[in-house]
């Protein structure tokens, strides 16, 4: 056991959404039995998880009437509070501009909260914002008169533009926490622009209305960033060992909803050079890997006296090795770091 280490607290987070370019067969096959077999993991291994869920998905399938999906996901969360997890709020404001028929759904290219901006209240940010968190707190209220919606993950990791206007949203409508930044991640697509390069080297920091995300702020939104460690140079590439690996992969549950952008030179060796996070939806990483990242982020900060960090994952893209996963990264920081170390939820913060 490592002893002389800030006290660590590490939330199983995981973003409760469906593929969002489209289901391969059910919500019940992409979403609710994922789900479902996470919540009995982690009865089984007792510790607590936190779903961030897509509210605004369920506000737009009930709008056309969709029981299936709105009556699963209402019975889910609440279950999910009642064995002690956590719910906390998740955004793809897409959904609101996404054509959907019984067929299927559309997606709408808008997909940051930044895109809703020009837009007339309640379909602006703070209208949305506000909206999501109110339906999130009805269908959470139901299974604990004592749940408060505290806790924001921008959906596609999205803070940026607007990051002024979000924050006060979210501030003004009773958020304390976020969890959205990947120190050192990078990403682009058509839809969507991920730029983590430069965020305050600190554990946790607050996020301002008044700074950008490049900057601690006095004052603000508590960050609690998905842990992360620089890529080598030397790794394998990612196409040989997703070939190698294959054999781990996941069911195929959905399309994804992000289309390739084309991009210059500068842009595609910021993509290569991203941070890896902390997650177990990467069928490529070795149980060794995923405690490396862990380990680093720790050493990281080392000079702290405390310490909150995330783990990532997504139902919908969880298979066998996903689990394997995660009960070894959980046996491994019990059996390392002791109680130094304690899984918890933002509630509990």
């Amino acid at each position: 056991m490592i002893d002389n280490h800030p006290r660590i607290n590490i939330l199983l987070t995981f973003d409760y959404e469906l593929p969002l370019g489209g289901v391969a067969k059910s919500f019940e096959d992409s979403l609710f039995h994922p789900a479902g077999k996470l919540l009995d993991f982690a009865g089984k291994m007792n510790v607590p998880v936190v779903f961030f869920a897509d509210i605004l998905s369920y506000i737009r399938f009930k709008e056309f009437g969709f029981d299936d999906y709105t009556n699963g996901f209402r019975e889910q969360l609440q279950q999910a509070i009642a064995k002690g997890n956590d719910v906390q709020l998740h955004l793809h404001p897409h959904w609101l501009d996404t054509k959907i028929e019984k067929g299927g759904f559309y997606p709408s290219d808008k997909f940051k909260l930044a895109d809703f901006y020009n837009n007339q209240y309640p379909d602006n940010i703070p209208g949305i914002v506000k909206r999501g968190v109110e339906e999130l707190t009805a269908v959470c209220s139901s299974a604990s008169s004592e749940y408060r919606c505290i806790a924001y993950r921008g959906g596609g990791y999205n803070l940026e533009p607007r990051t002024g206007e979000i924050v006060s949203a979210l501030l003004d409508n009773g958020i304390k926490f976020d969890s959205t930044v990947v120190p050192g991640y990078f990403f682009v697509s058509r839809q969507n622009i991920v730029d983590f390069r430069k965020v305050p080297k600190k554990p946790n920091w607050f996020i301002s209305p008044d700074e950008d995300i490049k900057n601690a702020g006095s004052n603000g939104l508590w960050e609690v960033p998905i842990a992360s460690k620089s890529k080598s140079l030397f790794e394998t590439p990612t196409a040989l060992k997703m070939k190698k690996y294959s054999h781990r992969a996941p069911e195929n549950r959905g399309s994804i909803i992000h289309k390739d952008a084309e991009l210059n030179l500068r842009d595609k060796m910021k993509m290569f050079l991203s941070n890896r996070m902390l997650t177990v939806d990467n069928y490529t990483y070795s149980k060794k890997y995923l405690r490396q990242i862990f380990d680093h982020h720790i050493r990281r900060y080392n000079k702290y006296d405390e310490v909150s960090l995330a783990l990532i994952g997504h139902p919908k893209s969880m298979g066998d090795y996903s689990f394997e996963l995660l009960e070894d990264f959980i046996s491994y920081v019990r059996e390392v770091y002791g109680s130094n170390a304690k899984f918890t939820t933002f509630t509990e913060l």
